[in-house]
């Protein structure tokens, strides 16, 4: 394991030890968590950006009002829930 220390405002801070107090956790436990959800949420974001070339390398496009409409419906459903 790697110890690393950054620099921080006071408010963000403040933030970091209010969510980790309220949490009943340390504020470096936390902190490694955030940091870890966030590379890995990179690393999700890389790979479908890179699989979107790909698609389009391939030819496989989808028109703009297509894929708003698919968009639109997904964000529907997902706000009504199952029924």
């Amino acid at each position: 394991m790697v110890t690393m220390n950054i620099s921080l405002d006071d408010e963000a801070a403040d933030k970091l030890r209010a969510i980790a107090a309220k949490a009943g956790r340390r504020v470096e436990d936390l902190v490694a968590e955030l940091v870890q959800g966030t590379l890995n949420e990179e690393e999700r974001y890389r790979a479908a950006v890179r699989e979107g070339i790909a698609q389009a390398d391939a030819g496989r496009l989808v028109d703009f009002d297509e894929a708003f409409d698919r968009v639109t419906e997904k964000l529907k459903r997902m706000n009504t829930g199952p029924r």
